[in-house]
């Protein structure tokens, strides 16, 4: 994806990074999306995460979060399979609570909260979307 995005976009920067160790100063970013990224780090994980997005945002700053709920492991690679893609897709799940405890341990105040019940049979979690603040 970054490779057609750097193809489509050449003029913008695009930088791989993982989530608990950002290349990035700190109070570094006016806002933040995490856009289910989450969904790839386990629950255990979650806490850390956080506080290194935390760490970048700058006061005032926004974080957006996108995820699946229920906590747990689910293998999606059946599903791409069905279109003839071979993966391995691991998604967890989190609970919501869980991640409003996470924004509040890194000093960001939720703001926002959606959470949304599946649409039809092939989404089993419903879907959560948290906004918070950096003080």
């Amino acid at each position: 994806m970054i490779e057609q995005a750097r193809r489509r976009h050449p003029d913008l920067r695009f930088q791989v990074a993982e989530l608990s160790r950002l290349p990035f100063p700190d109070k570094h970013f006016g806002a933040v999306l995490l856009w289910y990224s989450i969904i790839h780090s386990a629950p255990a994980d979650l806490s850390v995460l956080i506080a290194e997005v935390a760490r970048v945002l700058a006061p005032g700053g926004v974080l957006l979060t996108g995820f699946q709920t229920r906590d747990g492991v689910r293998d999606l690679g059946p599903v791409y399979a069905r279109f003839g893609h071979q993966v391995e897709l691991v998604r967890y799940g989190h609970e919501v609570e869980a991640v409003a405890s996470a924004l509040a341990a890194s000093g960001l105040t939720e703001t926002v909260r959606l959470v949304r019940r599946p649409r039809d049979a092939h989404e089993v979690a419903e879907q959560a979307f948290l906004l918070a603040v950096r003080a």
